[in-house]
């Protein structure tokens, strides 16, 4: 049997197996960039911030959107605007103390290259997470996270996917988490806060 290379509707079991071998493949390679010294300094940057600030374009936003919530569960203030241009708005008002990350898959955007441009104007570190770590905007940034895309095997350029974006994001979370001194009891007040709309009570059948 010949290992299936395209991804095909008349053999799904076939194409379910080729975009799992490459999604483990994207999560192996990007885990492997994921030194020590690198989740260090990232995650030393996020718990001495002030503020953070999530930047991104397209459908990148959806994955600054969740690592936004997710820190600020545990009490770590960041903000993650509903577009980039809300997002350029916010960058102006960044301070030294503050911290900007981006996630850009190919490393290249104008408006982000607006908002890098304020970052640097304040003083204010970056981290990029970035399938281009060769790119010029990475070149300007304080912390250069490495993920690995296989996206043009399976769908080309236009349609990549965010899993391994999504996974140092994941990593960083859990590892400030696992150092926080105060995140779980955070955590408790906001499900206490929230208990009531998460506890919906059950509908009675009659």
């Amino acid at each position: 049997n010949t290992e299936q290379s395209v991804i095909s509707f008349d053999n799904i079991p076939g194409s379910i197996e080729l975009i799992l071998s490459n999604r483990i493949q994207e999560l192996k390679g990007t885990a492997s960039q994921l030194t020590s010294e690198i989740l260090s300094r990232a995650v030393g940057l996020i718990t001495t911030s002030d503020t953070i600030l999530f930047a991104a374009v397209g459908n990148s936003i959806p994955v600054c959107s969740n690592a936004a919530f997710k820190l600020g569960q545990i009490g770590v203030r960041a903000n993650c605007p509903s577009t980039t241009e809300s997002m350029v708005l916010s960058s102006i008002s960044l301070k030294r103390n503050d911290l900007l990350i981006l996630l850009s898959t190919s490393g290249y955007s104008k408006r982000l290259e607006t908002i890098v441009d304020n970052a640097e104007d304040s003083g204010t570190p970056i981290i990029m997470v970035t399938a281009n770590p060769e790119a010029v905007l990475a070149s300007r940034c304080d912390l250069v996270i490495n993920t690995i895309s296989r996206d043009q095997v399976l769908s080309g350029t236009q349609f990549p996917s965010h899993v391994a974006q999504d996974f140092v994001m994941e990593s960083i979370f859990a590892l400030v988490l696992a150092q926080s001194k105060t995140g779980l009891i955070q955590a408790k007040v906001e499900r206490k806060s929230l208990i009531e709309d998460k506890n919906t009570p059950s509908v009675r059948l009659y």
